[in-house]
């Protein structure tokens, strides 16, 4: 199926695309540009414009979210460094 959206996609001029990338696949050790993130902190400055903007999770999807104790892969490592958040 993949096969299908990359012909779809090159099919466009990129520049016009809202897509970062030209194959539909993994986005695994992809790394975006400095100009597409800051392009995506843009888009959510106002919060009306966020598609969870006044919605939950049910309880059902929360279950399958969240990892208890030793099932989260992040159980008992310790956070070393703390990113500061920058606008």
């Amino acid at each position: 199926m993949t096969e299908i959206e990359t012909v779809f996609i090159k099919s466009f001029p990129f520049e016009n695309l809202y897509n970062y990338k030209k194959e539909a696949n993994s986005l695994l050790g992809y790394k975006h540009t400095i100009e597409a993130i800051e392009n995506m902190k843009l888009i959510y400055i106002d919060k009306s414009n966020h598609p969870m903007l006044g919605k939950t999770h049910t309880s059902f999807v929360l279950s399958k979210i969240s990892k208890p104790g030793n099932l989260n892969p992040m159980f008992g490592n310790k956070k070393t460094k703390t990113k500061t958040k920058t606008l």
